[in-house]
């Protein structure tokens, strides 16, 4: 995946010589961070906006994401695109219980 969706939580607005706003951001899969907000966006992004954080590897150091909210997804759009993400994510948890439910029915077999 190249771009990781999120929900923008808290705006940091940049100040003095900073070069870029920042945003706190929470994702479909329950993950929390604060990511620097592409000039493009960075006066048009809310509280509660939807936006699309670039995750593709930086130039400067190819094995961490860029993690920069680079596109603001709008209305009916951002809720259908966050619950699609939302029932994978709890696919995914529910694969990973049955996994691990698995795993502590076989200890002690054999």
């Amino acid at each position: 995946m190249v771009y990781h969706p999120g929900k923008v939580i808290e705006l940091f607005p940049k100040s003095g010589k900073e070069d870029a706003a920042q945003a706190m951001v929470e994702f479909w899969d329950e993950n929390l961070s604060i990511v620097r907000l592409d000039k493009k966006i960075e006066r048009k992004a809310k509280n509660g906006d939807m936006v699309l954080v670039d995750y593709y590897p930086s130039s400067a150091s190819p094995h961490n994401p860029k993690w920069v909210a680079v596109k603001i997804v709008d209305g009916r759009k951002s809720e259908a695109v966050w619950k699609r993400f939302k029932q994978h994510h709890s696919r995914l948890k529910m694969m990973q219980s049955a996994t691990a439910a698995q795993q502590m029915s076989n200890v002690g077999v054999g």
